[in-house]
């Protein structure tokens, strides 16, 4: 039986968007079903009493954007983060995502938005420019940005931070394989080893 894999992510999460580049791959190879996870960080660190760290020491942000540079050459993806990413609405994204998810789109939705936002530096602030985007890639881009803007999408959002706060999380990316938690980009390595434990 394929393993269940759970990806828990936030648009806003520079490492999710490092993660989510090697999450498919590494589910293909070990023949785990993966499951994407929307949830919005900020909420869950608050829900579990976690600090954004990285955003309140400048020593650390600056160290944290080498590193991720460095990450991303690692996997060979790019790198580029827009002018406007303070300005993006990551609720609205996010709501996207579970809109997505009911039309079985949230793979494709999901990947196109990490890469727009962090890999081309696209601008993404307003509606309309998500959905251009979407619509590019063919994904009903105004149909789903029309369903994100429905306030059941924010109950959602905040339901799903519950959840992951029950389930021991406390930021993201985060990765969970039966009960087991795995967090960070960084422990993508002990993630595939055990897969492959447990694919043996």
């Amino acid at each position: 039986m394929a393993a269940d894999l759970a990806f828990y992510f936030d648009f806003m999460s520079p490492y999710s968007y490092l993660a989510q580049s090697q999450i498919r791959p590494l589910a293909e190879r070990t023949g785990a079903v993966l499951r994407y996870e929307p949830v919005p960080v900020r909420r869950l660190m608050e829900r579990v009493g976690n600090r954004p760290t990285t955003m309140e020491c400048q020593n650390k942000l600056a160290y944290a954007m080498q590193d991720m540079g460095r990450w991303a050459a690692h996997y060979a993806i790019p790198f580029a983060p827009g002018a406007k990413l303070r300005q993006t609405d990551a609720g609205l994204l996010l709501r996207g995502a579970l809109a997505a998810r009911d039309k079985d789109l949230i793979a494709p939705y999901t990947h196109l938005i990490f890469e727009a936002l962090w890999g081309e530096g696209k601008d993404l602030s307003e509606p309309g420019l998500i959905a251009a985007v979407l619509d590019e890639a063919g994904l009903l881009g105004a149909q789903l940005m029309e369903e994100a803007s429905d306030a059941a999408r924010a109950d959602e959002l905040e339901k799903a931070a519950d959840l992951a706060a029950e389930k021991g999380l406390f930021g993201t990316p985060s990765f969970l394989l039966g009960g087991t938690l795995y967090f960070g980009n960084d422990r993508l390595g002990f993630l595939e080893e055990a897969l492959k434990r447990q694919a043996a």
